[in-house]
């Protein structure tokens, strides 16, 4: 087994009061020149957790939650709820965490461990990375750490997946600066290289908006630029079948701006553009319009942001737990209208045609022998169901309701039965939807919000996170 450097120390950030920074004993390497290609972990076999203190801001992703302190200090966990969160040690205060990749460290071991990599922009606007290994019953808990250099300072990073199937890193991590720049790392997790990459992939990575979509948004909203964004999020792609019945990116994106303003972008189907309006049509919008926006959040279907009055506004999939004001009006997402003439159509081409290949295969019977007869048969024609999609609308899901009826296919010597509209109504999903922003009652001091599906947290000032409770209340989460 490898044998790593051990150092033990009380790891602060910024000489917190609650955390003192002292020295190391040791090191693996030296903080790397700016110009260098390839950096070695700093490893670390002792780590001294901080105290907690009050939050400064919140987020929730791919790998859970992730809580950054007055001091900087970066928390993380599986919970939603920002419970049982532990210390990333990163060296210096944080302000922006991603989650990059698993890595297995060392393979010669018994129990390998598995470690979580992050990478975080410092509050100095520098890159440091570190794998968190979770302690075995061979092993102690150990970081790895990388210090990497950016030249003219960190402004956005974001994940690179090439999914190349021989060569390059499965994963690596990009930053926008004076230029923008990826590294990749060995499959130890002892070694960073600098990725290279063209720089409007780089760019795409950091900003995680993909070219063609960024070149339609800025046509559309010229303010928006690598130089003025300073926050994304989107929302997931889902129901796409159901809701526009071809093969398009319903992902709707939005971008808070240097200037505060919010501008989002895309086809927003369930309302995320909050612009008032359900058209299948990708357009720029700027739903709070010149409010400062201090914070944004999406997830499933919904977009929340805070303004700099303290307020949370919310828009898209209207959850009936969202704690909008009472009496609050939103809008149905409509059921899509079932074409008759165009599902009866395909039912019968469809019964046509396997009942001429039933034909086709017994006119050769006899000279194949008598037993290729019994794979001549015309067998159970499925029941299509068309809807037509002139308007954003919803499909509803029939699949369980035509296998209850056994009404799913018919044979040849069979008349399909098909559903009524007010049977289609039945199972249609009920589907709310707030086109333009609604403020949350009763929060006028938050300065920050994130979500993950179905919940939604929000940071008061103070550092208390609430989180919303099955009633839809906003409860204290810890």
């Amino acid at each position: 087994m490898r044998q790593l450097v051990a150092i033990t120390f009380v790891l602060g950030c910024g000489g917190s009061p609650a955390a003192p920074r002292t020295a190391p004993t040791g090191h693996a390497s030296a903080a790397p020149a700016s110009g260098s290609a390839t950096v070695a972990a700093e490893m670390l076999t002792s780590v001294t957790t901080p105290a907690r203190g009050a939050s400064a801001s919140i987020q929730y992703g791919e790998q859970g939650a992730v809580d950054i302190d007055e001091a900087g200090h970066a928390w993380h966990g599986d919970s939603p709820r920002f419970l049982e969160l532990q210390w990333l040690p990163f060296s210096e205060p944080v302000d922006d965490v991603v989650f990059v990749k698993y890595i297995s460290y060392p393979r010669s071991a018994r129990n390998p461990q598995l470690g979580r990599m992050f990478c975080a922009r410092t509050r100095a606007a520098t890159l440091e990375c570190v794998i968190d290994f979770a302690a075995t019953v061979d092993l102690p808990r150990r970081v790895h750490r990388f210090k990497l250099p950016v030249t003219g300072g960190v402004h956005q990073l974001g994940v690179y997946a090439p999914f190349l199937p021989q060569g390059g890193p499965d994963k690596a991590i990009c930053v926008t600066a004076a230029s923008p720049t990826c590294w990749s790392f060995d499959w130890e997790g002892t070694r960073a290289d600098r990725y290279t990459l063209d720089a409007t992939a780089a760019e795409t990575a950091a900003l995680r908006i993909a070219p063609e979509l960024r070149g339609a948004w800025q046509q559309a909203a010229p303010e928006v630029s690598p130089a003025t964004i300073r926050e994304v999020v989107a929302t997931d792609r889902g129901d796409l079948a159901r809701v526009v019945s071809k093969d398009a990116n319903i992902t709707v994106h939005c971008a808070r701006l240097s200037t505060g303003e919010l501008s989002c972008f895309g086809q927003g189907v369930y309302g995320e553009l909050g612009d008032g309006t359900l058209v299948l049509s990708a357009r720029a919008t700027r739903p709070l319009g010149d409010a400062h926006v201090v914070d944004v959040a999406a997830a499933g279907h919904r977009i929340c942001a805070v303004v700099d009055d303290g307020r949370v506004a919310c828009w898209g999939e209207a959850d009936t737990r969202i704690p909008f004001p009472p009496r609050t009006k939103t809008t149905p997402l409509p059921m899509c209208k079932l074409d008759r003439a165009a599902s009866t159509a395909k039912f019968t081409a469809d019964r046509s045609l396997a009942v001429q290949r039933a034909a086709s295969c017994a006119s050769g019977c006899s000279s194949r022998g008598r037993d290729a007869c019994l794979g001549c048969v015309a067998g159970c024609t499925t029941v299509p169901y068309l809807f037509r999609h002139d308007e954003v609308c919803q499909e509803p899901t029939i699949d369980g309701l035509l296998a209850q009826r056994s009404e799913a296919c018919f044979e040849p010597n069979q008349s399909p039965r098909w559903l009524t509209d007010a049977m289609l109504r039945d199972y249609a999903p009920t589907t709310n939807l707030a086109l333009a922003p609604l403020f949350l009652a009763g929060i006028t001091d938050a300065i920050g919000v994130t979500m993950s599906v179905p919940s939604l947290c929000v940071l008061r000032r103070g550092g208390v996170i609430a989180c919303l409770d099955d009633q839809g209340k906003l409860v204290p989460s810890r």
